[in-house]
């Protein structure tokens, strides 16, 4: 989970095979990141200049259009040699439409005697204003819909121990900060659709993938809170020297794909 501070580009770091499969370790330090800020409002609230909203015992549900903050994340880890990364969507999030659009792909050839390894991530995320609550025991629901599509394909030369791999991974995730002491709490679990294949081809549509994060928290009347919210698309791509291919792409940008943030509910 990240946080954007306007528009930032820091150094690619590289990723080993071994990361294959789990959410990069250097996705809050390294890679590619460019943020985007595109508005600031309250949460719950139509002004920024408003106070802090105090929620009542009783659920509260926020829908489209969203007031906060929104941002968009490039993350590009590289090893090797032989690979291509492109972004045909970049990552952003659309408050009035509470809708988040991104397109990730990654193409290896292998190359030299190196291996070959490729990860891009997008994350587009919304990030709201301080707000209070009542003290006592909350339940906050994060609830998304995605629309996506995947295609993948892995190839390893015939001669010698030649290996190839594609995969995809898409996942939401979220936040709640404690701004008065720092804090933070998060879900349990994170839903995510994932598959990386060692051969052949996969291609697959997601037309409405339900995906909620849930987080329950013990939270104070005196403390200000902010929410933060985020879905990622990643391709990811492996060979080994010789003449392996691997390809790997995710559309949530083009199409009608995307991913709607239907409701936030705190009670």
């Amino acid at each position: 989970m990240s946080k954007g501070k306007g528009i930032e580009v820091m150094a690619s770091r590289t990723v080993e095979q071994s990361e294959i499969g789990r959410r990069p370790s250097w996705r809050l330090s390294g890679g590619l990141a460019i943020a985007a800020v595109v508005g600031v409002a309250m949460l719950f609230v139509g002004s920024a200049a408003a106070s802090p909203l105090t929620l009542a015992k009783f659920a509260v549900t926020d829908k489209s259009p969203y007031s906060g903050t929104a941002y968009g994340y490039l993350f590009d880890a590289i090893k090797g040699c032989g690979t291509t990364t492109s972004v045909p969507v970049l990552p952003f999030f659309n408050l009035t439409k509470g809708r988040a659009i991104e397109s990730v792909a990654e193409t290896a050839h292998s190359c030299s005697t190196q291996n070959g390894s490729a990860e891009v991530e997008a994350e587009a995320e919304f990030v709201s204003s301080p707000f209070l609550v009542t003290t006592g025991l909350h339940h906050v629901s994060i609830n998304w819909v995605a629309n996506f599509s995947v295609k993948l394909a892995a190839s390893a030369g015939s001669s010698g121990s030649q290996a190839a791999e594609g995969g995809f991974s898409e996942f939401v995730d979220a936040e709640l900060v404690d701004l008065t002491n720092g804090s933070a709490f998060y879900p349990s679990i994170n839903p995510s659709t994932s598959v990386y294949i060692q051969s052949g081809t996969f291609s697959q549509a997601y037309p409405h993938v339900h995906q909620t994060d849930y987080i329950n928290a013990t939270l104070s009347s005196t403390h200000s809170y902010e929410l933060i919210v985020d879905v990622t698309a990643s391709a990811y791509v492996f060979v080994t020297p010789g003449t392996s291919t691997a390809s790997a792409s995710l559309n949530m940008g083009s199409g009608g794909r995307g991913a709607s943030l239907s409701s936030i509910v705190i009670k």
